[in-house]
């Protein structure tokens, strides 16, 4: 099936077909087109995307240079020329996108209706999603390229350019991180949003999916009146194109695109196990003394800024280990674990990291077995199964005394609003030492 796309003028001048979709920089109709910009050949022009990173004076994204990131071509439908007009349209017969059609005609009808001007980017934005989402259904689908992002030395920006001589069309075009097995961002509290991800050294990247037509006429882009959207509900972005971020407004085709990403990013969080390891247990007269141990943990950025604490409890009745994991703790923050109680019977004896991580991180342990380290992202196995991560181990010893201790653990879980719900005790009493007293 081809649908049309862009407004157009018979090449005779006469006459005017309605607009259809112009599908690149705000993906909305086309402007009237002037009579000496005809259509570029489609068979044997050249045509290219570049798509940019943000500017390098917005500091929060200047780890994306270090995110590993590439840009996964996906071409959705070809262009063909539209006989007697000054424009194309798109053809799906041959496309891995077939699908993809009844949910373009939703584009088709209200770009007709809007006879002329921007169509609503939402429309965009849920089309956007749905090939994404196809994508991700269908793995095996044919990438047209897959395109790296490299830093500009002299300006500061990522940018990655993807050429389509002689194949101009609809494409998306997915950035991810290229390091990464597990791209798909999962958001909990929109579990059917589509986007994809890249992690920095700290910093986490998140990608919505683009739409380009090429080649392609566009708007003037002002942010103040085109909706933008939001990412995870945060940051914004909006489509731009050019160094001045104005599109071509002559009616003229452009062959070479730049467009922007949308891109959000937030801190990069990761995990880690804390092990107590019971070497001597405390019995007397044949009765046992559950040991209660508690943990203090605190991370600081590198302005030595308090970015996260906690305290966890770990009770043990036996020879044995237990273990607690520590979670959102942000990924390059100095963090310190700390054995602040353990119930006057025991004394920790000594505190390690795990070997694996030991060459990942750095790390000390102090005369009072403090055990300081900077916190590295955990692993995922790639079937999603096993989680690989840091792991602080504290070992402790009996220490021939029987005392009535306990402890009180306030468990808190975090509100949808970004509060906290009131704390919850949790309390351990341990056993009391037998009464020996003569009566």
């Amino acid at each position: 099936m081809k649908l049309k796309s862009l407004t157009g003028k018979r090449k005779t001048g006469k006459g005017r077909i309605a607009a259809v979709l112009a599908l690149a920089v705000l993906l909305s109709a086309a402007p009237a087109i002037k009579t000496e910009a005809e259509l570029p050949d489609l068979e044997n022009g050249k045509f290219s995307v570049t798509l940019n990173g943000p500017a390098a004076s917005a500091t929060e994204y200047n780890e994306l240079g270090d995110a590993k990131v590439v840009v996964d071509v996906y071409k959705v439908a070809s262009a063909k020329e539209l006989e007697g007009y000054d424009a194309y349209e798109f053809d799906f017969t041959n496309s891995a996108f077939t699908e993809a059609e009844e949910k373009y005609k939703v584009l088709q009808e209200a770009s007709e209706a809007a006879q002329g001007q921007p169509i609503e980017a939402s429309l965009i934005n849920d089309f956007a999603q749905y090939l994404e989402g196809f994508v991700f259904e269908n793995p095996a689908i044919e990438k047209a390229a897959t395109v790296p992002m490299k830093k500009d030395n002299a300006t500061g920006v990522v940018s990655a350019t993807v050429t389509m001589d002689g194949a101009p069309g609809m494409y998306l075009l997915i950035p991810r991180g290229s390091d990464l097995t597990d791209y798909q961002y999962k958001p909990e509290n929109d579990p059917d949003y589509k986007a994809t991800i890249a992690n920095g050294p700290s910093k986490q990247y998140i990608f919505a999916p683009i739409l380009v037509s090429v080649p392609n006429r566009g708007f003037d882009i002002n942010a103040e009146e085109n909706e933008t959207f939001k990412i995870d509900g945060n940051d914004q972005w909006t489509y731009k194109v050019g160094d001045d971020n104005t599109a071509n407004t002559d009616g003229g085709w452009e062959s070479a695109l730049d467009v922007n990403l949308k891109i959000g990013q937030k801190d990069l969080i990761t995990k880690f196990s804390i092990v107590k390891d019971l070497t001597e247990y405390e019995t007397l007269d044949g009765r046992e003394d559950e040991g209660t141990f508690v943990f203090k943990i605190e991370a600081v950025d590198a302005d030595n800024n308090l970015v996260f604490s906690d305290v966890r409890s770990l009770r043990l009745s036996d020879i044995t280990s237990k273990s607690t994991v520590v979670e959102n703790v942000p990924v390059g923050s100095k963090v310190t674990v700390s054995e602040v109680y353990a119930g006057g019977d025991y004394k920790c004896s000594g505190a390690d990291i795990d070997e694996a991580s030991k060459d990942k991180t750095e790390y000390s342990i102090d005369e009072n077995y403090d055990v300081t380290f900077t916190a590295i992202p955990y692993e995922t196995s790639e079937d999603s199964t096993q989680e690989t991560m840091l792991t602080v181990t504290f070992e402790n010893n009996y220490n021939d005394t029987w005392k009535d201790t306990g402890s009180v653990t306030n468990k808190m879980t975090p509100r949808a609003d970004g509060g906290w719900n009131d704390p919850q005790q949790d309390y351990s009493h341990e056993t009391p030492a037998p009464d020996n007293t003569q009566n």
